[in-house]
């Protein structure tokens, strides 16, 4: 009896297990067996960014599609100051520092174009501060004011101070050697009218003659009527050689 009963509980389960195998709800074959990799091979992306100076680019993400646009990018920004630019698929910041307005606007389009349309570039490069303007200190070279060598009454040799009054002269006559110089006599309304012609004309002979002892060329030097040989006003200035450069 007892044999029979087993019989018909082990014939009961072995149609249960049949009945679970058909329908699909039986034991894996995996439980006892191996088991399949249970991690996916989806692993998570990182997000693709980047920054590049004139002798570096790095990235992080998925940077196949810039591989090709590394160098020429890196050479770019060997054009300017502190150039950088850096960003993802979708932005892109630009500084540094820039020659000029137009090297900023030409720098801005190299850059965009390499990254493409789809990309926004920010331009942010400044313009380098312009070289504070030098202003030459150095004297002018001006010539001397004209030179008065004043005569006593009816004489034509040179006053004593005549080499010093004249030493600004000369000077620049000889640094100037196209330089042209003028001398015109005066004289005084006393006496005769024709021998005050003579005398201021000797006076301004005398001039010649120590300009041309102290090596000024006799070819760059001009004796010339006054307008007016009477001077006017003070009797002193009426006799007096006018040497002056042109």
């Amino acid at each position: 009896c007892y044999s029979r009963w087993t019989w018909i509980v082990a014939l009961v389960l072995a149609l249960i297990l049949l009945l679970m195998l058909l329908t699909g709800n039986g034991p894996s074959r995996d439980c006892c067996g191996s088991a399949t990799p249970v991690e996916a091979a989806t692993a998570a992306t990182e997000s693709f960014g980047f920054t590049a100076h004139c002798n570096d680019f790095t990235s992080k993400g998925d940077a196949s599609a810039w591989a090709a646009h590394a160098d020429k990018l890196k050479s770019i920004l060997c054009s300017g100051e502190a150039l950088q630019a850096e960003g993802d698929e979708k932005h892109a910041l630009l500084t540094g520092v820039v020659e000029s307005d137009a090297a900023k606007v030409k720098l801005g389009e190299e850059i965009q174009a390499i990254f493409g349309a789809n990309i926004a570039l920010e331009n942010q490069t400044s313009v380098k501060a312009a070289e504070p303007v030098v202003i030459d200190q150095t004297p002018i070279d001006q010539a001397p004011t004209s030179a008065k060598l004043y005569f006593d009454i009816a004489k034509s040799n040179l006053p004593s101070s005549s080499n010093d009054t004249l030493a600004p002269i000369v000077t620049w006559l000889k640094a100037h050697p196209n330089a042209k110089v003028v001398i015109s006599g005066f004289h005084d309304a006393s006496g005769n009218k024709e021998l005050n012609h003579q005398i201021a004309k000797a006076r301004a002979k005398s001039t010649f003659d120590a300009l041309v002892a102290t090596g000024v060329d006799a070819a760059n030097i001009e004796m010339r009527k006054p307008t007016e040989t009477l001077g006017t006003g003070d009797p002193k200035e009426a006799r007096r050689v006018d040497v002056s450069i042109e």
